[in-house]
C-alpha cells in the first residue's frame, strides 16, 4: 500500500505562525486588559493660568471618546453647569452661566473615562486655573464736564486712569466681548460730540461717527457687537440742537443710518433685546417706549410717563419697566411687566406690594430682578435703596439700607453674581460714589469716590 505524506510549505508555516501570534496577543489583551489606555494631550486654559470668565475650556484626547463616559467622569470644583460639545477627540465645555470672576477652578477627568475603542483613562487628570477679578469702569471727576475714563479692580482698589480727552468724555459703553470701549468725546466746537472707539487699556483711539455740527452720544452695543445704537442731535438752521433720534452704525464698515427715516420719531436711551433683532428707545412724541424688530419692521409702543431704565426678560418675550400710579393725591413710580408676544400686548403689576420702585434690571440668568426702592412710610428717609427680587421663590432682598445714601444706575455683571451701581452720599454734599454688591455673599464694596456711571468690563 502506498502511503501519501502531506507536508506544510514554508509559506503556510509562516501564516500559521502569524495567526498564532495574533491569537496570543488577543488572549493577553483579554487576560491582562488594556495597558495603553487613553491619553489627554492638552487642556485649555492651561494649568495655573489666569483667564477671563468666558475662556474656552477644552480637553484634547488622543482618540475619539465615548461621550457619555466622559460626561460621567467629568468633575469640577466648585460645581459648574454647562454644555458638552465634541469635535472628534476634542471636548469643548461651555459654562452656563459664565464662570465667576476672581475664582479658583479645578477640573478633573476621572480615571475610567472610556474611548469608543474601549480603552480607558488610567488615572485622574486634574488641573487648576483662575479667573480674573472683575473690573469696573467709570467717569471721574463726577461733577465736571471734562471727565476722563477710569478703571478699578475689586481685588486692587487703586483706580487707574484709562483715557482722557482735552474736552472731556460724556459717557461710554464696553463691547459685549470686552475687546473695545465706545466713548462719547466732546468736540472742540460747543455742543458737539462724537462716538470714538478705544481698546480697554485706552490705546488706539479712533473716531467712529462724524456728527458735527451736531452731536452724537450714548452708544449701546448690539449683543453680537456688530452694531452700535447712538443718539444723534442735528444742528438746526438757527444753530440750536434738535431733539435726539436713534441711529445705528456698523462698527466694521462705519456705515450709519437712522432707525426711522421719519424725523418725528424721537429717541432716547436705546436698549437692545437679548437676541439683537429688536431695539427699544423712549420716544417723547408718543410718551412711550418704542420696540422695533429690525428684520420685520414690526413695532410695539409701551406707553409710560416715566422715561426710566427698562429691561427685557432673558427670552425677550416681556419687558420690565416703570410707570406712574396714583395713590390718594400722589403719583408714585411702580414696576410693570408688558407682554411682547401673542395677539394682545398687555401689562400687569410686577410686585404685589409696590412701594416707590424704579430702574428694574433682570440678571443675566433670569433668576433675579434688581431695582431701586423708596419706602412709602419714609422709614428709610428720602434715599432710594438697592433691592433684589426672585420671581420664582418670592424672595425680596434689600441690598442696601442706609438713609444717608441714594442708589441708581444698576448694572449686572455677566456672571450674575455682581452688581455695580451709583450711590450718592447725601451727608457729604450729594457726593457720587461707585459701589458693588455681591449676591452670593450679600456684601457691599466701595470701589471709587467722586465717580460716575459705573459699568463692568464684561469678560475681562
Amino acid at each position: 500500500m502506498n502511503t501519501k505524506r502531506f507536508s506544510i510549505e514554508p509559506f503556510d508555516q509562516y501564516m500559521l505562525a502569524v495567526i498564532a501570534i495574533i491569537a496570543v496577543a488577543i488572549a493577553a489583551l483579554v487576560l491582562y486588559g488594556d495597558h495603553v489606555g487613553v491619553t489627554i494631550i492638552s487642556v485649555t486654559p492651561e494649568a495655573s493660568t489666569t483667564v477671563s470668565i468666558d475662556a474656552a475650556i477644552q480637553i484634547n484626547f488622543d482618540q475619539p471618546m465615548n461621550q457619555d463616559s466622559v460626561r460621567a467622569h467629568f468633575v469640577t470644583e466648585p460645581k459648574v453647569e454647562g454644555a458638552f460639545r465634541w469635535t472628534s477627540g476634542t471636548l469643548t465645555f461651555v459654562p452656563d452661566p459664565p464662570l465667576n470672576p476672581g475664582q479658583r477652578y479645578t477640573f478633573t477627568i476621572e480615571a475610567g473615562a472610556k474611548a469608543i475603542t474601549g480603552h480607558r483613562l488610567k488615572q485622574d487628570y486634574q488641573w487648576t486655573f483662575f479667573t480674573r477679578a472683575p473690573v469696573a469702569f467709570y467717569l471721574s471727576p463726577a461733577n465736571v464736564v471734562d471727565r476722563s475714563l477710569w478703571a478699578v479692580s475689586m481685588t486692587n482698589t487703586t483706580p487707574v486712569e484709562i483715557y482722557a480727552s482735552a474736552d472731556g468724555i460724556l459717557d461710554f459703553e464696553p463691547s459685549p466681548d470686552s475687546s473695545m470701549i465706545a466713548v462719547t468725546v466732546y468736540g472742540e466746537e460747543e455742543l458737539t460730540a462724537d462716538v470714538w472707539l478705544i481698546n480697554p487699556d485706552g490705546s488706539n483711539p479712533r473716531q467712529l461717527t462724524d456728527c458735527a455740527p451736531g452731536a452724537c452720544g450714548r452708544p449701546v452695543w448690539s449683543p453680537d457687537g456688530r452694531l452700535i445704537a447712538y443718539e444723534y442731535q442735528a444742528r438746526t438752521e438757527v444753530g440750536a440742537i434738535a431733539p435726539s433720534r436713534i441711529w445705528l452704525v456698523d462698527v466694521e464698515t462705519g456705515e450709519t443710518a437712522p432707525v426711522y427715516e421719519d424725523n418725528q420719531v424721537l429717541g432716547y436711551w436705546a436698549t437692545w433685546g437679548p437676541e439683537g433683532r429688536v431695539i427699544s428707545f423712549y420716544d417723547s412724541n408718543v410718551t412711550g417706549i418704542r420696540i422695533v424688530n429690525l428684520e420685520t419692521q414690526d413695532e410695539i409702543i409701551i406707553e409710560t410717563q416715566l422715561p426710566d431704565a427698562w429691561s427685557f426678560a432673558r427670552d425677550g418675550q416681556s419687558l420690565l419697566y416703570s410707570d406712574l400710579r396714583q395713590e390718594d393725591q400722589r403719583y408714585l413710580s411702580q414696576l410693570w411687566v408688558a407682554r411682547l408676544s401673542g395677539d394682545n400686548v398687555g401689562r400687569e403689576t410686577f410686585l404685589d406690594n409696590p412701594q416707590e420702585d424704579q430702574e428694574a434690571a433682570w440678571s443675566p440668568d433670569g433668576q433675579w430682578v434688581a431695582f431701586r426702592r423708596r419706602l412709602l412710610d419714609g422709614s428709610q428717609g428720602l434715599g432710594w435703596q438697592l433691592v433684589l427680587y426672585n420671581p420664582t421663590t418670592g424672595e425680596l432682598r434689600q441690598a442696601t439700607n442706609d438713609s444717608g445714601y441714594t442708589s441708581r444706575n444698576i448694572q449686572w455683571h455677566p456672571s450674575g453674581d455682581l452688581i455695580v451701581f451709583q450711590r450718592y452720599n447725601l451727608n457729604v454734599g450729594y457726593s457720587a460714589e461707585i459701589w458693588a454688591y455681591q449676591l452670593s455673599t450679600n456684601q457691599l464694596y466701595l470701589l471709587a469716590t467722586d465717580a460716575f456711571n459705573g459699568k463692568w468690563l464684561p469678560y475681562y
